[in-house]
């Protein structure tokens, strides 16, 4: 082969070889900046969702949710129907919006607290390790003395007590206190729950009320061969 058409073939395949790592270190340089963007725009987005979820969780009230939440153009929307619905439900007719969310849905408004209620403070005064007493839901969460805890039902239909296998429970009134059993929804945060103690047993009862009969509801009886 002539020595030039030899140099020109070798220049001529090196500049095409490097010709084809320069093209792929270009190609190469843009994907990475490409994917460089992309990852610096999602890292930012992960940034600003996070943010956001620590700024919902952060608001001191709920009306501070709303007013930091809401569009500015969807609040006097909110105003006439979520207000009207929220006043209504909560008996704060013309409160605005704002006072309205900032009150405690959850508040139980209408339950007297046990350390203002002058009925519940005279039977703590009348507590005694003898006789079964009523608790309030606190005093059973925290259960200070480590009593054993059960849970039993009241069929109030037929004036049955159950234990958690559903067997009937004899000498209710040594066990429970019949007289205890006229506190549901009193003191205990819930309308059809009442925690009693019965030191003498170590023991705290937390006891359902069902409006049903336990003939019907354990037993199975047909309702109409129950009285």
């Amino acid at each position: 082969m002539n020595k030039t058409v030899l140099i020109a073939a070798v220049t001529g395949a090196a500049s095409l070889v490097a010709g084809g790592i320069a093209g792929y270190l270009l190609a190469n340089h843009r994907l990475e900046k490409k994917y460089q963007g992309l990852l610096e725009e999602e890292i930012e987005q992960t940034k600003e969702f996070y943010a956001m979820i620590n700024a919902k969780l952060s608001y001191p009230t709920p009306g501070d949710a709303v007013a930091a939440l809401i569009p500015e153009e969807e609040k006097e929307l909110l105003e006439e129907v979520a207000g009207a619905i929220i006043r209504r439900r909560y008996d704060l007719p013309g409160a605005p919006i704002t006072q309205v969310l900032e009150k405690n849905v959850f508040e139980k408004t209408n339950v007297m607290s046990p350390d203002d209620d002058p009925q519940f403070q005279e039977m703590v005064r009348k507590r005694s390790r003898h006789m079964p007493y009523v608790v309030t839901a606190q005093e059973y969460l925290e259960n200070a003395a480590e009593d054993t805890q059960i849970t039993m039902t009241w069929y109030s239909g037929d004036n049955v007590l159950a234990d958690d296998k559903e067997q009937t429970v004899d000498n209710v009134n040594k066990i429970v206190g019949i007289e205890n059993l006229q506190y549901f929804g009193r003191w205990s945060d819930q309308e059809n729950v009442v925690y009693i103690r019965n030191e003498r047993l170590t023991a705290m009862f937390e006891v359902l009320r069902s409006d049903g009969k336990y003939a019907i509801e354990v037993l199975g009886l047909d309702p109409s061969e129950v009285d």
